[in-house]
């Protein structure tokens, strides 16, 4: 394994009762969580095998059981209410990024439950950089914080569509990370405090981008505030309006350091051929289309010793891949198969990307 047991972990919020800091020994920034259930929900094991993954949310690198208990290896999140100061073109990134998931959340006709600085998290990547996310609902509580919400629900007790809350919700995050992190200020005894809050947005003396984000954010009416895929769309023209360069992040899985056996399969000479099949009789029995390196049976084409070209993946637990190869590991579109479901996707190097 390419990681060391350096801490405990400790967050209430995450659903699991034990959790260690694993530390990578060649990047002392990048770090995985390991955490345990102790005990096996076969419902549970399905959820984990169907689950869709996305970059600005935190991912799951990789899952066994050992012994009925359930290990769970996931992104280390850093909390942005830990984290104690934000350059400008910093929260800027924040908010292409958190804007994204929300706008594709939206499309999924999801709400994210945990809005607010302690549900919104900083995560280093195996990219090197720092990437925004939210959390996985499998992984994480959601937590309610009373004063990121919009005005109307606060007041009112009256719930307008969420995603319009989320927006209001979001520059009152925004505004946090710039600096003003106490916003139960301008919730007064009976109604929000706008004028105060723009005062206070004019101090920030924020560029000018920032300022009609904020602005987009802050609509009082309800009605003609914008949803978050209306606010993502208002971030992207912005970025072109300003000639922001936001470096696009893959999601990238680190599930092989976990996998001794998928990654240190003994290597047996194979003769080309247009039909040839190899086996991996140490593959483990637990998979996910998260990586196919777990593999017991391969079909296909095989030249120059590797698999290049079409074939089929076969899994000791059942689930299917059939797709292209090359260099022997599954790159390009391909379809994954469990049970009667399939997942249709890409994959590069054995990993899924979309």
């Amino acid at each position: 394994m390419d990681f060391d047991k350096t801490s405990n972990f400790d967050n209430e919020n995450f659903r699991f009762k034990e959790m260690n800091v694993l530390t990578h020994r060649a990047d002392n920034k990048f770090k995985i969580i390991h955490g345990i259930l102790t005990f096996r929900d076969e419902k549970i094991i399905e959820q984990l095998k169907k689950k869709t993954q996305h970059t600005n949310s935190l991912n799951i690198h990789h899952w066994q059981v050992k012994n009925d208990d359930l290990h769970v290896y996931f992104d280390y999140p850093e909390p942005i209410s830990q984290i104690d100061n934000f350059e400008h073109l910093e929260v800027w990134t924040f908010i292409n990024h958190i804007t994204k998931i929300l706008s594709l959340l939206q499309d999924l006709k999801m709400h994210y439950c945990a809005l607010n600085p302690s549900g919104i998290f900083r995560v280093y990547t195996l990219q090197q950089k720092y990437v925004y996310k939210i959390a996985d609902s499998f992984l994480f509580r959601p937590l309610y914080m009373k004063y990121y919400q919009s005005p109307t629900n606060y007041y009112q007790n009256e719930q307008i569509e969420y995603f319009k809350s989320d927006v209001f919700a979001l520059g009152l995050v925004c505004l946090y990370c710039l600096g003003l992190k106490e916003p139960k200020h301008f919730f007064k005894t009976k109604q929000f405090d706008f004028k105060e809050l723009q005062i206070k947005i004019k101090e920030l003396n924020l560029p000018e981008y920032l300022h009609r984000f904020l602005d987009q954010t802050f609509i009082e009416q309800d009605l003609q505030r914008p949803n978050c895929q209306q606010l993502y769309s208002f971030v992207v023209k912005l970025n072109e309006e300003y000639k922001i360069q936001i470096e696009n992040v893959e999601l990238k899985l680190y599930n092989r350091a976990f996998q001794p056996h998928a990654h240190q399969q003994k290597q047996k000479a194979v003769n080309d051929g247009e039909r040839v099949e190899v086996l991996n009789p140490d593959a483990p029995f637990e998979c996910t289309h998260y990586d196919l390196s777990t593999w017991c049976h391969f079909i296909g084409r095989v030249a120059n010793g590797k698999r290049n070209g079409k074939g089929e993946l076969k899994f000791k637990n059942g689930c299917r891949f059939i797709g292209s190869f090359i260099d022997g590991q599954a790159n390009g579109t391909g379809v994954f198969y469990y049970g009667q479901q399939e997942i249709i996707g890409y994959w590069r190097d054995d990993i899924f990307m979309k």
